[in-house]
């Protein structure tokens, strides 16, 4: 008797450890996201989320001043003057002596006694049409992350409105279901985390975790390296450039803050830091810019580049012009600053568009749009301009990329071998414990039968 009653202690202790641990197990682990500072909203700074922005070729007008047909010149508001009748709309007769008789309507050349002659450029309106718009003043936002947004009534497309993102810790996807944080989830800031709802985890690790398409915001009162900190400007609203790391001599990038392209969001963010946590990122900024290595690979990089593309109908990688740009270190800014990267001569092509991409340190791929450039005599890249909000490492590409192809069962990403995401999205603890629960309670309905039988017998 007293054996069954230790065995039936053992089995309901295991069953509350088990249900303990499948408590534990939904507890997520997430990160703000820095993409929208948490507030899991988006905002274009280039068409304040109307979805359209100024044609830029007709300054919005949707049509510029007749240019006339060929070999006439400009026409005046959309007519000729008659080269027969010089404009008076009709002609003089004469008799056999060469005086003026009577007067007729002009008829040449459909003049018609009007003294003009319709422009079949423009059809006698005088204006044509801007044939970027279609006449209409107005284009679609190019804006990638617009796009993206759209999509999802103008939430931030990385957390889809939740404000957080999981980390590796736990599989799952940022549908804006899943990244909820609910109480007792970890939230995980520099390392360190705390429990939402209150508490705090007292847990710390060196790198913070990282997923669902953010760089964690690393410490800003712990910089890369101690030896130098960036001073900030007497004025913080004005732009200014992060000096070069010092001691570094012919620095081949730069990066720089400027406040016109921040959004209203990134704006208050930058104007609440306070000046430690400000240095701090921007330190950790100057440092990182210091290590770019243009050309490198890092592991599995390659590949994926050379993945793109053949996905995107090219050749090779230098037929798409897929340069990687690799700097040491992950950095979540929060605000957009500008990087210059320079470039040996001959190894970047020029005479096109040339588009920038982030890839981040989940893997995931960011579009940063269209880059500035300027070149050597031979045409080749000698500097290339672009913005970001984090720091991982780079590429370029001759074109807008299609990174997640009809067809193709996931976007493309870099596996770094950080963390696996389960395409269920439910953790392997949480299997384990359920399985364990439920031999459990299996087996202390086997022992209560079987000490029933006993008792009847």
């Amino acid at each position: 008797m007293k054996r069954r009653t230790g065995i039936l202690t053992a089995v309901f202790t295991l069953v509350i450890v088990c249900i303990a641990l499948t408590v534990t197990a939904y507890a997520k682990d997430l990160e703000p996201c820095y993409h929208c500072s948490s507030t899991g909203q988006f905002h274009c700074p280039s068409c304040n989320n109307t979805g359209v922005v100024t044609c830029d070729g007709c300054g919005g007008q949707g049509k510029s001043v007749c240019t006339g047909e060929a070999g006439k010149g400009p026409c005046d508001h959309g007519y000729y003057t008659c080269p027969n009748c010089m404009g008076k709309g009709y002609t003089q007769n004469y008799d056999e002596n060469g005086n003026p008789t009577d007067t007729a309507p002009c008829g040449y050349q459909n003049c018609g006694g009007t003294g003009k002659q319709v422009c079949w450029t423009c059809h006698g309106s005088g204006w044509n049409n801007c044939t970027r718009c279609n006449g209409q003043g107005k284009a679609d936002c190019q804006n990638g992350n617009c796009k993206e947004s759209r999509k999802v009534n103008w939430k931030c497309h990385y957390c889809m409105g939740a404000g957080y993102l999981l980390t590796n810790f736990w599989p799952g996807e940022n549908d804006g279901v899943q990244n909820v944080p609910v109480n007792g989830d970890k939230i995980w800031v520099n390392g360190k985390s705390t429990t939402y709802g209150g508490g705090s985890s007292g847990n710390s690790q060196t790198t913070p975790p990282s997923g669902g398409g953010g760089e964690p915001i690393a410490p800003p009162d712990d910089p890369i390296s101690n030896e130098s900190t960036v001073s900030l400007p007497e004025n913080r609203n004005s732009d200014f450039e992060i000096p070069a790391l010092p001691g570094v001599t012919a620095a081949r990038a730069g990066a720089a803050v400027e406040i016109r392209r921040m959004s209203d969001e990134e704006q208050r963010y930058y104007a609440e830091l306070d000046e430690a946590e400000l240095t701090g990122i921007l330190t950790n900024v100057q440092q990182i810019v210091s290590t770019v290595q243009p050309g490198r690979c890092e592991e599995g990089m390659e590949d994926l580049l050379q993945t793109i593309a053949k996905r995107n109908g090219y050749e090779s990688m230098e037929d798409a012009r897929l340069l990687p740009i690799y700097f040491e270190g992950h950095q979540g800014i929060g605000f957009p600053v500008r990087v210059t990267v320079t470039l040996d001569q001959g190894v970047l092509a020029g005479g096109g568009d040339i588009y920038v991409y982030h890839q981040m340190s989940d893997g995931e791929i960011e579009p940063l749009g269209q880059a500035e450039y300027n070149t050597y005599e031979d045409g080749s890249v000698r500097q290339i301009t672009f913005y970001t909000t984090g720091f991982s490492s780079f590429f370029t590409a001759a074109s807008e990329l299609d990174l997640a192809l009809e067809g193709e069962e996931d976007d493309l990403v870099l596996t770094t071998g950080v963390g696996e995401v389960q395409k269920d999205g439910i953790s392997p603890a949480v299997w384990i414990a359920v399985a364990a629960a439920v031999l459990a309670a299996g087996a202390v309905t086997v022992i209560l039968v079987r000490k029933k039988k006993a008792q009847q017998d």
